[in-house]
């Protein structure tokens, strides 16, 4: 649906924006013609982050699993 959208918007040279939630998923969006794109969204990243140093802190090298 998101991908129509983008083709409609940019058919009629309306500029699209759009929030992903990787760099593969940005790197799509723009390929279809999306013309702003945010990569990874700090809600996404924050739990990355913190999941992360969770794992650290309890001995494993990898993400934690809460």
């Amino acid at each position: 649906m998101l991908s129509s959208i983008i083709a409609r918007a940019g058919a009629a040279g309306v500029p699209v924006g759009v929030h992903a939630y990787s760099g593969e998923e940005a790197a799509g969006y723009a390929a279809e013609g999306a013309t702003i794109v945010t990569v990874a969204v700090d809600a996404v990243c924050l739990g990355e982050v913190m999941a992360h140093h969770l794992g650290v802190a309890r001995g494993r090298s990898g993400p934690a699993r809460v």
